[in-house]
């Protein structure tokens, strides 16, 4: 059935696609949802949202979610996004371990697995596709896309690592040699790579209700291993000209030293382990403000969400770092600058929007198409 031609046989109504996909991105952020706050949120009239409902749940993207009573003291239907529309698989590449997910259409994380990463390309890929062809076995799940979180920088096609710098990844099609490496499971799936930074800043601006992104600039920091960071600048997820923005991991902060001297070294996972482990929060947390500052005084932003491994000892980092934030950053009310802390917890952010690259075609109604 092709839901965007009318009666008539004539062209697709874009503007009924486009309709539609809002309310699915609106269910994404805020489900359980009823009609009348879908209304509001996405300025189409009443009468015009209960029609694309009831187009969508006839396609079964969306699902009746119980009630719930209004303001108004009447009782309102309540819809989800529908979790057995479809799933997709999510990796996470990182140093130490790599996870494996399967994530469902109403961003539910389903199973997560782990093994050890590989430093050797060759043996990691092999590895990966063995763990894959497992996974899709044991949780029946047939994806349209397998989409790779890696910490380093990618094409914007999404197919070729530039490079991973804690594994030596340098110039890899890794898309194409995973898919190699799938073929004989009779796997295929398109396999598509995106920075991890970059998914959890889409996790957060498209799934995470507590984020208001109207008119705001908004930082995000992903500590792991090392120290990544994504945008969403001017209403817009922001890339950089080759799809490379966010390297702020490799800002210089110790010239004088002779081992570690930049960022992502000296304030990733590893490291701030070590500092608490020694009850030293303080200390790190010095470090991590460094960095953090030069961020801010670079882009002015209104929000900062911090994500990973820092999330477990937020309440110890968050008022050392706001304090200094306020004393040292040069920007106008620093004190104004919200500084949080990621509604998912370690690793789930970059396995989340991964998997709202693996529904792309879903949430853009592209498969409605004729």
């Amino acid at each position: 059935m092709n839901l965007f031609t009318d009666p008539l046989g004539m062209k697709p109504t874009i503007l009924k696609k486009i309709n539609m996909s809002s309310i699915i991105r609106i269910l994404m952020k805020y489900q359980p949802i009823s009609r009348t706050e879908i209304a509001k949120k996405s300025g189409i009239s009443k009468p015009t949202v209960s029609k694309l409902v009831n187009l969508l749940m006839e396609e079964d993207y969306l699902i009746d979610a119980g009630k719930k009573e209004s303001v108004q003291g009447k009782r309102q239907s309540l819809l989800s996004l529908n979790p057995n529309k479809a799933r997709t698989i999510v990796v996470d590449i990182g140093l130490r371990k790599t996870t494996l997910s399967v994530v469902n259409f109403a961003f539910e994380i389903l199973v997560m697995k782990t093994f050890k990463t590989i430093k050797d390309l060759h043996t990691f890929i092999k590895q990966l596709s063995t763990e894959i062809d497992q996974l899709m076995k044991a949780t029946k799940t047939d994806p349209e896309k397998i989409v790779i979180s890696v910490p380093g920088t990618v094409d914007s096609n999404l197919r070729k690592v530039y490079d991973v710098p804690l594994l030596g990844w340098k110039n890899v099609l890794l898309s194409d040699l995973i898919e190699l490496e799938l073929d004989p499971y009779d796997i295929e799936a398109e396999v598509l790579i995106e920075n991890d930074a970059n998914l959890g800043m889409t996790s957060e601006v498209m799934l995470n209700k507590a984020i208001e992104t109207r008119n705001k600039n908004i930082v995000f920091i992903l500590v792991k291993e090392g120290i990544g960071l994504g945008f969403f600048i001017n209403n817009g997820f922001y890339f950089g000209r080759s799809h490379s923005a966010g390297e702020f991991g490799h800002m210089m902060i110790d010239k004088s030293s002779k081992g570690k001297k930049y960022w992502l070294d000296l304030a990733g996972s590893e490291e701030m382990e070590k500092f608490v482990g020694k009850g030293k929060v303080e200390e790190y947390v010095e470090i991590l403000a460094i960095g953090f500052i030069n961020v801010i005084n670079g882009l002015d932003p209104d929000i900062c969400v911090f994500s990973g491994e820092c999330c477990r000892y937020w309440d110890d980092i968050y008022p050392i770092l706001r304090e200094k934030t306020n004393k040292q950053s040069k920007v106008e009310n620093p004190e104004q600058l919200e500084i949080t802390c990621s509604a998912f917890k370690n690793i789930e952010s970059p396995l989340l929007g991964g998997a709202i690259i693996g529904f792309k075609d879903y949430i853009e109604l592209s498969s409605l198409i004729d």
